[in-house]
């Protein structure tokens, strides 16, 4: 139980240290998010314009279609918030060859890795 809560620990100050890495350039902060918002909205303009112009999706409505998309937006973001990273943090490890240093750590490899992946975008 110890160790869940000193990774928890740690996945909180590695996102807030990442956290303040991206707002280190506030203009760029402000239109990443922007953008990420724009292009997170696209998904459910796209199917409500495709539902409302054509005969739509027998049995559902476009309410339903928003929220099936909204829940989707969610998890994917979820998702990415949590785990974003890792593959190129996991990648970038075994190519410079640092995967020892964490052995060496009081907490799980996989531990340490997953509290270190978080990404904002």
């Amino acid at each position: 139980m110890r160790t869940i809560a000193g990774l928890l620990r740690l996945f909180i100050w590695n996102s807030g240290l990442r956290i303040q890495q991206s707002m280190e350039y506030r203009a760029d902060f402000i239109l990443g998010m922007i953008i990420s918002l724009s292009f997170s909205s696209i998904g459910p303009v796209v199917q409500y314009l495709i539902f409302t112009q054509t005969k739509g999706y027998p049995g559902w409505t476009a309410v339903q279609i928003v929220l099936f998309q909204g829940v989707i937006l969610f998890w994917v973001g979820i998702r990415d918030m949590a785990f974003g990273q890792l593959r190129s943090i996991i990648m970038d490890i075994f190519r410079k060859g640092d995967f020892d240093r964490f052995l060496l750590k009081p907490y799980p490899p996989i531990g340490i890795l997953l509290s270190s992946s978080f990404s904002l975008n």
